[in-house]
This record gives C-alpha cells, structure tokens and sequence, in this order.
C-alpha cells in the first residue's frame, strides 16, 4: 500500500506541475520567466502567510513560516516502504542459521500442498522434511545433555537453543511493532501532532488547511532578479497543488499505521501465547497426529514423550507450515515424524 502511494507522489510531483505562481505583468508576459520563478520556489521553499494576514517585512519573520518538507515527500514516503523490508531481511539473515531450514521447509510443503498425498514423490518430499526436522532436533537435544549440569548461563543459552527459531520470529514481530511505531510518529509530525483530530475536523468542515497551516496549498515566495546591473525583489503567490494529495495522503497513512500497529501487537500476543504455552503446542502436535496417516500405533505414552521431544522450534515450523501450505500437509509430515521417532527411539 504504501510503495503504491509512493509511485503515485512521485508521478504527481515529478510528472506534472506540483507547483504554479502568479507573477506580476512585467514578468508573466515571458514564459521563461514564469518557468524560473516556478522551479526556483519548489527548489527554495515557499512560506505560509493566511490570506487574512499582512505579509511580514522582516526575512527573519517570513523565514519562520517556511514550508520546508513539500520537496521530500515522495522520497520520504519511499524511504517508509523501503524501511518496512528490514524486519523481513532480519528474519531471512538469521533463521537461516537456525537447525531447521524453515524456508526450505515451507517451500517443499507448499510444492506438494495439491498433490496426492499418496504420491511417490510427495511420500518423498514428506520423508524429506520430517528426518531434517528430526535431525535438527537431535542435534539440540544433544547439545542439552552436554550443557546439563553447566552454570546459569549455559542453562540460559541451552533453553535459548531449544527455542532459537521462535526468538527470532518473535523479535521479527517486535521489529515491525517499532518500524510501524516509527514511522507513525514521523507521519503525526507531518498531521501537527494528531491524525484523529485533524480528520475529525475535516470530515465536519469544522478546519480547513486556511485555519491548520497543515500543508497549505496557497503559499508565498520571495526570489530575486538582477536586471541591468540591478536586483529586484518579487514576493507572488504560489498554487502547490501537491498539497491537497499530500494532506489525503498522509490522512490515509495516519490510519493504516495505526490500525497496523494495533494488529502487529494482537498478532505478537497471540504468536508469544501459542510459542510458550505447553498446553497449546501439546494439543497442537496431537491435533496433527491425529489427523496424519502414520503406521505406528498411537499410544498416549509415546504421543506426550513424542511432544515433549518436539516442542520449541518444531512446532513454530510445522504452524508455519500450516499456514502457508496447508493443515494436511503439515499433519503427514508430523505423522512421518512420529514414525522415525518410534523406530529410531
């Protein structure tokens, strides 16, 4: 959504005309003139005097008001939907160096996801994941017995091993938490403060840009002009027709921010409950073993030593695995799980 408001400022301002002045007769009558003026009071900032108001004498006074940001826009709106990759680059750097290869394993069970799963080479895909998810999990089970009567700290990194993949995912969640947080608050600058009040007032006509000096579309500038040896001043008024869709914009922006960030923290809430909760990940596992084809007789002995082996990183992989392939899927490859973990028990 955002790159797409992007793509539409960046075409607007640098496509078009974002802005148009009117100059005084001896001026207007050349149109290179009028093309200067225009370019020089983008580049150079206009300033905001109401209508109602007399225009200050002072430099200093005029240079108080000065519009400063109406330039940036497209490249700020571009730096917010750039800033939102780092939280998914974060994710792809490190879970990489995890046990298990969550996007290798996401990518074959979202290949079989409408495949028979009878099939032969969906049976070998299945295989596939499930003694990699093993393997991995082997290895942290190992690296727990080596660290079982170690200090507080190897305590610390052996729980932290165990639940690797989740921390990360977690601090993923977090990061998008403080990038939309971020970038809320640098869009509530642009609003003066508060998006709410501001649509409120709005949506009832109660304030227009005239009375919140909130992207203005009316504006003034000073440029100067050296004619015959001479420098002549001009102050004329200026049309930034960017402005409306900034205001429009921005408004829209305010929003969805913060219906984002509300949703990123219910959604962190809920990952941090099921990741940390044994009840949740137990009856997870059992749901899915219930539901897969395995060939080993289920007995509820072995079903809770089965849970336990596997709770942690195994069962972030197979929800995600769920998600994005599909619940039969992910049931097969913790029936063919199960399997190994009974014959090789």
């Amino acid at each position: 959504m955002q790159k797409f408001k992007y793509e539409i400022k960046f075409s607007q301002e640098y496509g078009g005309d974002p802005i148009q002045c009117w100059l005084p007769a001896e001026l207007a009558s050349q149109k290179s003139w009028e093309q200067y003026a225009e370019n020089y009071c983008f580049v150079e900032n206009t300033y905001y005097i109401p209508l109602e108001k007399n225009i200050p004498q002072s430099e200093r006074h005029r240079n108080e008001k000065l519009i400063t940001y109406y330039q940036w826009v497209p490249f700020t709106l571009m730096l917010q939907a750039m800033s939102f990759v780092i939280p998914h680059v974060f994710w792809r750097m490190l879970n990489w160096t995890a046990n298990i290869q969550t996007r290798a394993v996401i990518s074959m069970a979202s290949s079989i996801r409408q495949m028979n799963p009878k099939n032969n080479e969906t049976c070998g895909i299945i295989n596939a994941i499930a003694y990699h998810i093993y393997h991995a999990n082997k290895d942290i089970n190992h690296l727990h017995k080596i660290l079982q009567n170690s200090n507080l700290l190897v305590a610390f990194t052996r729980i932290f091993a165990k639940s690797y993949l989740s921390t990360i995912y977690l601090i993923t969640k977090l990061l998008f938490i403080v990038n939309a947080m971020v970038q809320f608050w640098i869009v509530s600058l642009y609003l003066g403060g508060n998006g709410y009040d501001l649509t409120k007032a709005l949506v009832e006509e109660q304030q227009t840009w005239q009375t919140t000096g909130l992207f203005p579309r009316v504006t003034m500038c000073d440029f100067k002009i050296r004619a015959l040896g001479n420098i002549h001043h001009h102050t004329i008024q200026c049309v930034l027709m960017a402005n409306m869709f900034n205001e429009k914009i921005y408004i829209a922006l305010w929003w969805w921010l913060l219906i984002l960030i509300i949703l990123t923290i219910i959604n962190l809430l809920y990952w941090f409950y099921v990741l940390n909760s044994a009840t949740s990940n137990y009856h997870f596992l059992i749901g899915l073993l219930k539901l897969g084809q395995t060939k080993e007789n289920v007995r509820n002995d072995d079903v809770q030593l089965f849970a336990q082996q596997f709770i942690g990183d195994t069962t972030l992989v197979l929800r995600l695995v769920t998600q994005n392939a599909n619940e039969l899927v992910a049931s097969n490859i913790t029936a063919r799980l199960y399997e190994i973990f009974i014959t090789k028990r």
